[in-house]
């Protein structure tokens, strides 16, 4: 743990490979060492002894509360699970942590049913924090198709009918933005083009960049909720003859 995170790799285990070694470096137990728990003692017996009179032991000595099995052999026992631990951690690679994510996101996606891959896997938490800050969430089916979270009460119904929730790349960034991550609500891209609307704004109509613009506007209408929410402008009305313009 560092700073209240925990750090370190994250390595999978080949499980194939850990069962065979396992089962290739096997010990007996000798002994079963016992503790029974009322009146609270110890007591070893023979494995055979143990597995095949354990109903009679338990109504001699009583309720069992713990038994540790016991091979002839502490020490080679310990060398073998260590030799079990070096070997898969050496057959695999080190993963990142966001990549170990990712991948687990993308497995679990396609295990419920929804392949598209055009959504990263939201979690409910988060699903609910886009929602209320308006931004674009969706509801994963079974059968890979989407829809859109339109409000709280169609997020209430697919919380509560087990659906998964996605979001676009674009969408889940701004929400960490909401989340206080240190990620900047307009990229560097974003903020020449701001700059260059600043100087052009009345001089001219620039087509090619309304996509961005787009962008802009809406990350500063989910940045501004009243912007959203705000009245819309009055409508202006016919000028007729004889009429006073204040």
């Amino acid at each position: 743990m560092r700073d209240d995170r925990v750090m370190g790799d994250i390595l999978e285990i080949d499980y194939q490979k850990h069962l065979d070694y396992l089962c290739t470096h096997s010990h007996d137990p000798a002994k079963v060492e016992v503790v029974f728990k009322n009146p609270n003692s110890c007591r070893t017996f023979g494995w055979q002894e143990y597995e095949q009179n354990w109903q009679a032991i338990a109504d001699r000595y009583g309720t069992v509360e713990r038994k540790r099995y016991l091979v002839p052999d502490e020490c080679q026992l310990s060398r073998d699970m260590a030799g079990a631990c070096g070997m898969f951690w050496d057959a695999v690679d080190v993963m990142e942590v966001d990549d170990y994510v990712k991948r687990l996101e993308h497995d679990r996606l396609h295990e419920y049913g929804y392949t598209a891959g055009d959504l990263a896997l939201t979690g409910p938490v988060d699903a609910e924090r886009a929602v209320n800050q308006g931004l674009e969430c969706y509801i994963l089916n079974r059968d890979g198709s989407r829809e859109p979270v339109h409000d709280w009460e169609d997020y209430r119904k697919a919380l509560s009918n087990g659906k998964l929730f996605g979001m676009e790349a674009g969408e889940k960034d701004i929400l960490r933005y909401f989340k206080q991550d240190t990620v900047p609500l307009f990229n560097e891209e974003e903020m020449q083009k701001i700059y260059s609307l600043a100087l052009q704004a009345g001089m001219e109509n620039e087509p090619e960049g309304s996509s961005l613009l787009d962008g802009i506007i809406h990350k500063a209408e989910c940045f501004l909720p009243g912007e959203r929410q705000g009245e819309a402008p009055a409508k202006e009305q016919e000028v007729l003859p004889g009429d006073v313009i204040q």
